[in-house]
């Protein structure tokens, strides 16, 4: 074993791995105090290294001279703090409440925070091994004007029943990361949460409830599994842009200001009983591209103006318990699923014709219909399941008109063919025996077609109950070629 701790500067004895009492690693409560009492050792060095603290030094040289340091600005570096009890006499928290400040640098924390409320604090590239509980504090000055910066969360971290009020100009969190939860319950929030300068920050799990947030909350290009708010309000902007999200969960929240979740792609989106009142922004979005389920917005409240545009629905979309005060932005999205009710296509359907695109709506009204149509397949057959067949296999509801121009052709050349067939009586020659017959049929028939006065000039003689049916068919192709050109014409 090495003489010296392997730290830079650190002349005291290793204990564990190379190091010693301050700089080692540190494990349960229990195993450290049963270890060569090194929670009492601990204790006492670190009484040292505050008696003999330089700034911007670690050195812990004996030969160096003592200072006065109780009520100094203090600087820890790569110091490894243990878990502690408060009623033991050799608590460390007894030597920091004594200090003005302390500026913590690459250190390690196995307790789970601390409580001290004048003490000013800045964390910087510390690593934070077990569950570390927040509380309300003042902010040691630093570059970034944060409380942590590039810190990682080995476990769980908790702001709960705090009103983070000190220092309101700072934020919380600068480009760290979180393997387990960040909770934050109970509390009202004034000041930023995230300052993040940095790509790829990860948080594997975000939960708010009960809360208020009273300034800006900034999230952006983060790796995030799951984002979840319950009763919570948003007084200032909520920007979440450019983030990968696999589950995006948020119940009973309000958003007062903007909302802006550009270039973001939520594997699976859920909101229930929220109301955005200003600008809500999803351009760019991805919903589902993995998961394929459906982007619910179960009643929704929208007092301000919603944007759509270019956003993709994987799974589908469901916006029919949503209340819309404006018609949405829905420019270029694409829904590549099923699993979009007949109500959302009409929402969509409506917005572009309110904006004049009569193009893009006239194709969600043919999906309007065709989920429409899946609803009549489960009822009894009736007069409105007739009408809605032909209206989809003849025009696909007026977006299709070649298809009703192509009817009427073929529908001309059958009747010509059967005026030839009349004219040689081509009928009659198949089956003479039956002529009486059919001649009784066609002269009833006939005089039926004659008795509806409108149509009598255009039916030809001795063929008029074909004539009639004919004309009806051309009548109602030419009207659906109508309707559809009209609306491939109309301004968009």
């Amino acid at each position: 074993m090495n003489k010296k701790c392997k730290i830079k500067k650190c002349q005291l004895t290793p204990i564990r791995n190379d190091k010693c009492v301050l700089h080692c690693e540190k494990y349960d409560y229990s195993t450290d105090y049963e270890e060569s009492l090194l929670l009492q050792n601990f204790y006492s060095e670190l009484e040292n290294y505050l008696k003999i603290y330089r700034h911007n030094e670690s050195s812990i040289t004996l030969s160096d001279k003592e200072k006065n340091w109780e009520n100094s600005d203090i600087y820890f570096h790569n110091i490894n703090f243990p878990e502690r009890k408060d009623r033991d006499y050799f608590d460390y928290y007894k030597l920091l409440k004594k200090i003005k400040s302390a500026h913590f640098y690459k250190c390690h924390f196995s307790n789970s925070g601390i409580n001290i409320p004048n003490l000013k604090l800045f964390y910087d590239d510390c690593i934070f091994e077990r569950y570390w509980s927040i509380h309300d504090c003042n902010v040691l000055e630093n570059n970034k004007n944060t409380l942590y910066q590039d810190c990682l969360f080995k476990n769980e971290v908790s702001i709960i029943n705090q009103n983070t009020t000190n220092n309101k100009s700072h934020s919380i969190f600068t480009n760290c990361n979180f393997h387990y939860s960040l909770n934050i319950e109970n509390s009202r929030i004034e000041k930023n949460l995230f300052k993040n300068t940095e790509n790829n920050i990860k948080i594997k799990t975000l939960n708010i409830k009960d809360s208020t947030f009273e300034s800006k909350l900034t999230l952006n290009k983060c790796n995030i599994e799951t984002f979840f708010t319950e009763n919570v309000s948003f007084n200032e902007k909520f920007e979440f842009k450019q983030n990968e999200v696999k589950i995006f969960s948020i119940f009973n929240t309000n958003f007062h200001k903007i909302f802006d979740a550009y270039e973001t792609n939520f594997d699976e989106y859920i909101s229930k009983k929220c109301i955005f009142s200003d600008f809500s922004g999803f351009e760019k979005c991805y919903f589902s591209k993995e998961s394929k389920k459906v982007a619910s917005f179960e009643y929704i409240t929208h007092l301000g103006f919603v944007n759509f545009r270019n956003a993709i629905f994987y799974g589908g979309l469901n916006l029919e318990n949503t209340n819309l005060k404006e018609p949405p932005n829905f420019l270029k999205i694409k829904i590549e699923s099923n699993n979009t009710n007949r109500e959302t296509f009409r929402i969509i359907k409506n917005a572009f014709d309110k904006s004049g695109n009569h193009i893009e709506a006239n194709k969600y009204f043919s999906l309007e219909m065709q989920e429409y149509k899946k609803e009549l397949s489960l009822e009894p057959f009736s007069q409105e399941k007739i009408i809605f067949w032909f209206n989809k296999n003849i025009s696909n509801f007026g977006i299709d008109y070649v298809r009703p121009i192509v009817l009427i052709i073929i529908f001309s050349i059958a009747f010509e063919l059967l005026k030839l067939g009349y004219e040689y009586n081509i009928l009659y020659k198949i089956y003479p025996t039956l002529n009486p017959y059919i001649q009784s049929i066609s002269n009833f028939i006939n005089n039926l077609a004659l008795n509806i006065m409108p149509f009598k000039r255009f039916l030809y003689e001795g063929m008029e109950f074909i004539s009639l049916i004919f004309y009806i068919i051309f009548a109602s192709l030419t009207w659906q070629t109508i309707v559809s050109i009209k609306k491939h014409t109309r301004s968009s």
